[in-house]
């Protein structure tokens, strides 16, 4: 038999959202003149999907923990060789890039120390740092499940 670790769906599924770092209110800016609307679209940077940038980042540092994950589940002693569990984090990723705060929901059948372990590896983990400043939540759902 071979435990597997796999995302819900086909590819690794994340939710990001990032929330803007606090700031100090600002006075109002002295005005300044309009630029021609040729010179505002020279100056625009080329069009970045940030948030599938923020995706791709968080699916890279998962992929690197998979064995990891995976050792925290194969290790449970609590684990049913029939087993199939469903599982969610919920990272909050701070303005360095470092893990704020892991949770994690489902995954009762494999064992609270199995989870705990889970929850362990995934809060030394390194992020990329949001962009823009502020935090990020990212959730990843994963699906264990013993293959004959």
């Amino acid at each position: 038999m071979k435990l597997s670790l796999a995302p819900l769906a086909t590819s690794l599924s994340f939710v990001v959202a990032c929330a803007p770092p606090l700031r100090a209110p600002r006075s109002a800016p002295a005005p300044s003149p309009s630029p021609s609307p040729a010179a505002a679209v020279a100056s625009r940077p080329p069009d970045v999907d940030r948030h599938a940038q923020a995706e791709h980042d968080a699916a890279d540092v998962f992929r690197a923990m998979h064995g990891d994950l995976l050792a925290c589940i194969t290790r449970s002693p609590a684990l049913p060789r029939d087993a199939t569990a469903d599982v969610v984090v919920d990272v909050l990723v701070a303005p360095d890039g470092t893990v704020r705060d892991v949770a994690t929901t489902g995954g009762a059948r494999v064992g609270t120390g199995a989870i705990a372990c889970m929850q362990r590896r995934i809060a030394r983990a390194s992020f990329a740092p949001p962009r823009g400043g502020g935090t990020s939540r990212i959730q990843v759902p994963f699906a264990f499940s013993f293959e004959p």
